[in-house]
């Protein structure tokens, strides 16, 4: 009976806690057209480091819009990877592992229509830098890469292609498969430390 007490004490006071609250900027890149199909990354004005092993949620998202007359798919399976430029001009390698597999959205994009398409992406501590943030990008299918970021100024590009995968064979497409090939204008952030509370 104690521990039963001492239970809902504590979930009581976690739901009569104050709740905390923070201010996300989102940004935007350019927007570029490729083969019919507009691409731009949108992400947050500010990725902060953090001292907690579990890390924050970064948001990272692909905006693409349809800017032909015509609807198109775009198979979201192995058709996207992520570049990402340091404060010093060059890019950051990610190494990339892919823990397993998963058959990600077709998205059916109407003429005019677009999308906000999420990846997941989160930022903890570094143990190999001290003061710095590992990255985890995931995109869906069962990739994550991982990289090290120390404060400064960051720039961040999707490469976007066909998918390997020919999805009209396995089941029905609605419209042609999306088949160009290229890479997104670049979307810039700061990485922070965390302001003292």
């Amino acid at each position: 009976m104690k521990a039963l007490f001492i239970s809902l004490l504590f979930v009581s006071g976690a739901l009569h806690a104050e709740p905390r609250s923070h201010i996300l900027e989102p940004v935007e890149s350019a927007p570029k057209e490729i083969d019919g199909l507009e691409f731009s990354v949108v992400t947050q004005a500010e990725w902060k480091t953090t001292k907690s092993a579990l890390g924050d949620e970064i948001t990272v998202q692909l905006h693409i819009k349809n800017k032909g007359a015509k609807p198109v798919v775009f198979a979201t399976f192995d058709s996207l990877s992520m570049v990402l430029t340091g404060p010093d001009g060059k890019e950051i390698a990610l190494a990339g592992a892919r823990t397993a597999t998963h058959i990600t959205p077709n998205l059916l994009l109407q003429p005019g229509r677009e999308i906000c398409y999420p990846l997941n992406a989160r930022v903890s501590c570094d143990k190999k830098n001290p003061g710095g943030a590992a990255l985890e990008l995931q995109d869906g299918t069962g990739t994550q890469w991982f990289g090290s970021l120390k404060t400064g100024v960051y720039s961040l590009k999707a490469a976007v292609s066909s998918s390997p995968f020919d999805f009209s064979k396995e089941t029905d497409i609605p419209a042609p498969l999306w088949a160009g090939k290229g890479i997104s204008e670049p979307v810039t952030f700061k990485v922070v430390e965390p302001a003292a509370r």
